[in-house]
């Protein structure tokens, strides 16, 4: 599933059409079988949206790929506890 809640201020960044910024999350989305949700709560300024968001994604990739060495044989899941 993919969710997208941002704006930007421009259509474009330079030559780059900020509509793209989307198109791509949604194909990695669907590609890698995830969920993903991107809302802008605060920005002003195209590029550092931008920048934010790929620096976010990327953040949130790595923490649910970190393997705890302390629960190693747990898979890392709230499903059926919530």
């Amino acid at each position: 599933y993919f969710f997208w809640d941002v704006k930007f201020p421009t259509a474009q960044i330079g030559n780059f059409d900020t509509e793209l910024f989307s198109e791509f999350f949604r194909s990695l989305t669907f590609n890698a079988g995830i969920t993903l949700h991107i809302k802008l709560i605060h920005g002003i300024n195209s590029h550092h949206i931008g920048e934010a968001i790929f620096k976010g994604v990327a953040q949130s990739i790595k923490n649910a790929l970190f393997i705890d060495t302390r629960s190693s044989n747990i898979i890392p899941s709230t499903k059926g506890s919530l």
